[in-house]
């Protein structure tokens, strides 16, 4: 959400989540609200949207006004590192995601990376710096060996190295 709203504005995101859930180009013309037309639509969807780091407890007023619009069935899922977003905008469930041990966070990248638990001596320096650099959060474990898997691993260890 964040990135969206630096490059392009509230608006812009709000046209473009309206247009991706209506299929059709979607554009807004009062920010806090939309027409009776796209409000009825939306009223009759049963939607699940993730919006991914929020840090403004506005943001998600600006976005949607009111929750109103959507289905009780629909589910909008926030992740954001700010509590008060979530109280704020009165969550009805808080998860707290933990971060994992050095342990449990090297096991979860090799099994991701290169497919096995028991790490490799070659492969032991590159995997310590990115567990150390991924803070044991395991989306940014995941993200970070999906992007190594399957290099060659000439390339891999010339990359520990430097």
């Amino acid at each position: 959400v964040s990135e969206e709203l630096t490059r392009h504005g509230m608006k812009s995101l709000k046209e473009n989540l309206f247009s991706t859930l209506l299929a059709e180009d979607v554009k807004i013309d009062t920010p806090n609200r939309l027409s009776s037309d796209i409000e009825r639509r939306i009223g009759r969807m049963k939607v699940l949207i993730v919006l991914d780091d929020v840090k403004d407890t506005d943001q998600l007023e600006m976005l949607f006004g009111t929750l109103d619009w959507f289905r009780s069935d629909s589910r909008i899922i926030v992740t954001t590192r700010d509590k008060q977003v979530l109280i704020a905008n009165e969550a009805d469930d808080i998860f707290e995601v933990g971060v994992l041990d050095s342990g449990e966070a090297l096991e979860l990248f090799n099994l991701n990376a290169f497919k096995q638990s028991h790490l490799e001596m070659d492969y032991f320096d590159i995997s310590k710096r990115v567990v150390n650099y991924a803070k044991g959060i395991p989306l940014v474990l995941k993200v970070l060996a999906h992007l190594l898997c399957g290099k060659d691993k000439h390339i891999l260890l010339v990359s520990s190295m430097g």
